[in-house]
């Protein structure tokens, strides 16, 4: 089942920004045998960087907060994403 999420935020809801960042992002520099050799290195290497989380300005309030977070990647790269609370009180859903 497909869900739309109909919104009016500044950001492009599947990616967070452009296209282009997707496809200017390298691939590995060895070919992997496998898929699963690659997710493994992949894991391996992320387990080795301090994550370094930062949570950053707010973007906007409405019946939600959205802020900007980072947190540290492997190659030197810093993933970004956005952090979504409720304006007022706790929060009642979540990632289970």
């Amino acid at each position: 089942m497909t869900s739309t999420l109909v919104h009016d935020f500044p950001f492009d809801r599947p990616t967070g920004g452009p296209s282009t960042i997707c496809s200017s992002i390298p691939g590995p520099p060895v070919r992997p045998r496998t898929l699963d050799d690659f997710w493994r290195a992949q894991y391996r290497a992320a387990l080795e960087v301090a994550p370094e989380p930062q949570v950053g300005r707010l973007v906007e309030e409405r019946d939600v907060r959205v802020f900007e977070v980072s947190h540290a990647s492997v190659g030197g790269v810093r993933v970004s994403g956005w952090l979504v609370p409720p304006a007022e009180g706790p929060a009642e859903h979540g990632p289970s």
